[in-house]
């Protein structure tokens, strides 16, 4: 079994911030809401920008204007820039966190 690294021990501690505040804000489920969402089941983190942009600064993986929680089904789609685009996906961060 592999050790936990500088980045993934920074990963943990990023997730742990975003999910403190998901809880103190009451969000329990998908805030995207594509069709075929699946809800509350299957949920994620999902960042605004991939995740490789965020690998020289973590304090951004834990900002919560670049993280909102999503069902597996919408953040697939999220992510696929063949069926949403850079400005979509834009869009959807400022709806939820105006």
């Amino acid at each position: 079994m592999n050790r936990i690294g500088k980045i993934g021990r920074a990963n943990l501690e990023a997730n742990k911030k975003i999910d403190e505040y998901f809880i103190d804000n009451e969000i329990y489920s998908c805030e995207i809401r594509f069709k075929g969402c699946t809800g509350n089941y299957n949920l994620t983190r999902c960042h605004k920008e991939k995740r490789e942009n965020y690998r020289h600064d973590l304090s951004l993986l834990s900002d919560p204007e670049e993280v909102i929680l999503g069902c597996q089904h919408c953040h697939n789609i999220l992510d696929d820039r063949s069926k949403t685009s850079k400005q979509e996906s834009d869009n959807i961060f400022k709806r939820q966190r105006p």
